[in-house]
């Protein structure tokens, strides 16, 4: 699909329709009656479960609902991280391929050379968070690897993310990753400004729709996007609080591309204002606000957080988005031995618009969750669309997915003239293996680029294998509430365990089980 700045119902079923018109169309010209494969079963195909932090969090009274009020804090600060549905498994311990061999004991973008942070901001009235701490994080991508300063638009993302969430009621990193993905920004602070009216809401109103503020019905007219994202690290995370791994990996991370977007339960009882320093002692929180480490300090003293006292040194720099007149300039120091403490996602490899100029996908809510076999080796599957080449971008530079845990092996191949419900028929045009050192969204840029015959199917096919993880297939899925606008199709999306027999994975009796694959095809003409 091209891209997508605003998904609504009415749009998701146009599509359906569409590729259903052509899927009719193909059996009858190839003279098939039936797609292959066949309705799934439920002890075949396993859904991942749901994140127990998202659990939490419906059935958490104290935490407003931010389907109804703008979360804050009990001192009025605006929050917004929503835990999400999916949660990344907990890596195995051998994942160190993405680890450093050294780190400095002190390292802080502020002052790197170059630079890696971008001005503090404010997300006033509106639960936003989400958004400052995702483009923090590629604005100082963009600042530290190519010195050059970006400020993207908070509100562009906050408005046209696609999710059933309203306007400043919450988000995490999965949605912010989506719309990345799937080109719909990031757009620049200048054509998509954030709104006055985010500032302040009137008096008496606790939400957005007491206030009677319209949500945004389509993406801002002449906003284009500023870059391409290519790749999104969701970091892997051991232990609450951080193992030494997982510390290690939030280091490596900011060192090598910057800040990271991450989250953490945002309470005054456990903020020193002194010392600008912050740390949870208590287990089991709720995490609800999002913010970027741009740094740490191995030295930082433990006596300079609120008691109870952290066991030891340490701190993460964070940058905030109240303004400046919070904290330290906007910046506040948590420990290393924080008990609320979750590293996200870092925002990388912004490449110009040129690069691709056509994404082929069914995804556009990006991954909600994950699936996999019930038998045989669980960590690994082969998943599959079948698109209909345009005339306008027929070569097949890249592929795009999820690995959903270190170092997940794949092979990835592209079949031209393919028959329908049959994705590794016709001809091979490309193939590619290798390994994904890092958790996330991936581009896999194939060595040579894969022409197909326009208006024809094609298809692309990947083998993935995820140490550790028995859902190892990543699809976007409907979920009531959250991603409602979801849409799948029969004769779009593939699953097998053998390469060989392949299932639809729109051909379950009950709508509610039907899905499509994130996979996309990256095309130019």
């Amino acid at each position: 699909m091209a891209m997508i700045r605003h998904i609504s119902k009415s749009k998701a079923r146009r599509r359906c329709v569409g590729i259903a018109v052509i899927c009719l169309a193909l059996l009858i010209l190839t003279g098939m009656n039936s797609l292959s494969g066949k309705a799934w079963a439920a002890e075949e195909i396993q859904f991942a479960p749901v994140n127990p932090a998202f659990e939490q969090y419906l059935n958490q009274t104290a935490y407003p609902n931010t389907m109804l009020a703008v979360p804050a804090t009990v001192d009025g600060h605006a929050l917004g991280h929503i835990p999400p549905i999916f949660k990344l498994q907990p890596p195995p311990e051998t994942a160190t391929a993405h680890l450093a061999a050294a780190l400095p004991a002190a390292f802080d973008l502020r002052t790197s050379s170059p630079a890696g942070v971008t001005p503090v901001r404010n997300q006033f009235q509106c639960g936003s968070c989400w958004t400052f701490g995702a483009m923090a994080s590629l604005e100082s991508y963009i600042k530290y690897k190519g010195a050059t300063t970006a400020d993207f638009s908070e509100a562009d993302l906050n408005e046209n993310h696609g999710f059933d969430y309203g306007v400043c009621m919450g988000g995490h990193w999965f949605m912010s990753t989506a719309y990345m993905a799937r080109w719909g920004g990031p757009v620049t602070e200048a054509d998509v400004p954030y709104p006055s009216w985010f500032t302040m809401l009137p008096e008496g109103s606790s939400s957005v729709a007491e206030a009677g503020i319209p949500r945004a019905a389509e993406a801002t007219p002449g906003a284009a996007n500023a870059y391409r994202v290519q790749n999104v690290y969701w970091l892997p995370q051991q232990a609450k609080p951080l193992s030494a791994e997982d510390i290690t990996t939030l280091k490596t991370a900011i060192k090598a591309n910057g800040a990271v977007d991450v989250a953490y339960y945002a309470d005054s009882a456990f903020y020193d204002s002194t010392n600008h320093s912050f740390y949870c002692s208590e287990s089991g929180t709720v995490v609800t606000h999002e913010v970027a480490i741009v740094g740490w300090d191995d030295a930082y003293a433990k006596t300079k957080f609120k008691a109870p006292q952290p066991p030891g040194n340490g701190a993460f720099i964070v940058k905030n988005s109240w303004g400046t007149g919070w904290g330290e300039s906007g910046y506040f120091y948590m420990s290393y031995y924080d008990k609320s403490l979750e590293i996200g996602a870092q925002f990388y490899d912004a490449e110009p618009l040129t690069t691709y100029t056509r994404a082929y996908q069914y995804d556009p809510l990006g991954l909600t969750t994950s699936v996999g076999f019930t038998g045989g080796d669980r960590t690994m599957a082969w998943y599959s669309n079948i698109f209909m080449a345009s005339a306008n971008a027929p070569t097949i530079k890249a592929v795009g997915t999820y690995a959903l845990s270190p170092n997940a092996s794949y092979t990835v191949e592209i079949w031209k003239n393919v028959a329908p419900g049959k994705p590794r028929s016709g001809t091979k045009v490309a193939t590619k293996s290798g390994t994904l050192a890092k958790p996330g969204y991936n581009t896999i840029l194939l060595t040579t680029p894969a022409v197909v015959a326009a208006n024809k199917p094609f298809s692309v096919v990947v083998k993935m294998t995820n140490p550790g993880n028995n859902w190892p297939v990543p699809i976007e899925s409907t979920a009531s509430g959250y991603s409602s606008a979801a849409s799948s199709c029969p004769g779009q999306s593939f699953l097998s365990h053998d390469g060989t027999v392949w299932t639809d994975a729109s051909g379950d009796p009950e709508p509610a089980n039907n899905f499509n694959v994130c996979l996309k095809a990256l095309a130019v003409k």
